[in-house]
């Protein structure tokens, strides 16, 4: 195993990690303060002038970086995103994905979108084992899932595991509706079916814990942007999803329908 797979291991194995999934990720663009979760999603862009210094203990904290506030205008050279997102030296970056829920695309600006994401994943890959070399720090790629509905998200989920990643990430889940929830169970349970159950699954900006609840058996950890890094609120909710006297609230009577 590799740096990352041997820090997972020590995060499960040690008492800083219980059996339960998923685990909790808070997503912050606010580290001025310390931190004491076990794994965090730094969100914000770092430019050539700011590396700011995550106040978190490396050996107990698993890293994952985003992507988006990374990145530069078209034309993309991907070496610039890997190269702001190691300046923070992570276990794990998300691949460059592009946005496909704004209400103003049409059908085929949406697919370019999904398309332009899985050719963003291709050349992360392309530079992974150069950047890794340049900066002398091992960290492994998460492919981000894009899509619209349930056959582009299947679209885009076959096309990375094609590439063999390790770490997938799901964007764009629909939570408003009772309708999209279901759909959101759909979606979760189908890539776990494409990538397998040997890939680690992310959901990304999920904090409905009444979804979470439905979808826990299909995914490995999730993030919700939270304000407060000393807050208890994420211990509580994660324990909250899995306890066995845990009912949904509000969509109670209707998910499970879904699940039949």
């Amino acid at each position: 195993m590799g740096r990352v797979e041997d820090k997972i291991e020590y995060l499960k194995s040690s008492n800083i990690l219980d059996d339960k999934k998923p685990y909790f990720v808070p997503a912050t663009n606010f580290v001025r303060q310390k931190i004491h979760h076990y794994a965090v999603l730094v969100t914000y862009p770092v430019t050539s002038s700011f590396v700011p210094n995550i106040p978190v203990d490396r050996e107990k904290t698993l890293i994952w970086v985003e992507s988006g506030g990374f990145a530069v205008s078209p034309p993309l050279n991907y070496r610039i995103v890997l190269r702001r997102q190691l300046r923070l030296r992570p276990d794990i970056c998300l691949t460059l994905d592009q946005n496909v829920k704004r209400e103003d695309l049409t059908i085929e600006e949406a697919n370019e979108r999904i398309e332009d994401t899985i050719k963003n994943a291709s050349r992360a890959l392309m530079f992974k084992d150069e950047m890794r070399t340049r900066y002398n720090h091992e960290f492994e790629l998460a492919a981000v899932i894009q899509g619209y509905n349930l056959d582009t998200v299947e679209w885009c989920a076959e096309s990375m595991k094609e590439m063999e990643f390790k770490y997938y990430a799901l964007g764009a889940i629909p939570t408003t509706s009772t309708r999209d929830i279901n759909e959101t169970i759909k979606w979760c349970e189908s890539v776990r079916k494409i990538i397998g159950t040997d890939s680690w699954l992310h959901v990304l900006g999920m904090g409905n814990k009444n979804i979470l609840y439905y979808i826990k058996e299909y995914i490995d950890s999730f993030d919700v942007f939270i304000r407060d890094p000393f807050e208890t609120y994420p211990k509580r909710y994660n324990d909250t999803i899995w306890n066995p006297q845990f009912t949904p609230d509000r969509y109670a009577k209707q998910l499970p329908i879904a699940l039949q």
